[in-house]
Formats: C-alpha cells, sequence, structure tokens
C-alpha cells in the first residue's frame, strides 16, 4: 500500500499499514488546496477557529496552516 505524508509530501510503499502521524493511503489525502470554501469552514469551525464570513480560499487556506503549525 502507498501512504503519504500530508505534511512533507513524501511518499512511502510497504506492506504493512501505518497508522497515527501524518502517513494516510494515497486514494484517502485530499490536499486542502482541492477543498471548497464550504468545507475549509467546516474544518475551521471543528477547530473553533473564527474567520470572516467573506474570507478568501487563500486566507481559509492561512488560517487552517497557522493553526496546524501552532499546534505542533
Amino acid at each position: 500500500m502507498e501512504y503519504i505524508n500530508v505534511k512533507t509530501g513524501a511518499t512511502i510503499v510497504t506492506e504493512n499499514e501505518i497508522s497515527g502521524g501524518d502517513w494516510v493511503p494515497v486514494g484517502e489525502y485530499k490536499p486542502l488546496d482541492s477543498l471548497t470554501n464550504a468545507v475549509l469552514k467546516e474544518i475551521l469551525d471543528e477547530k473553533g477557529i473564527t474567520y470572516d464570513s467573506r474570507a478568501t480560499k487563500t486566507e481559509l487556506l492561512s488560517l487552517i496552516e497557522q493553526t496546524n503549525t501552532d499546534a505542533q
């Protein structure tokens, strides 16, 4: 099975199942920039992050990435 690291973009192929961390199966990986504004807003809502309702996709992505960076 092929996995991708969602932070670095690195991929690996292994017969073993990987769980946790930043690794997800390639088939399940959806880059944030491929998501709609509505889905990005849902992610922000789930994280309890406030945003301007008129925010652009770039602004929404920035808020999500900033939160992910702060969490490390």
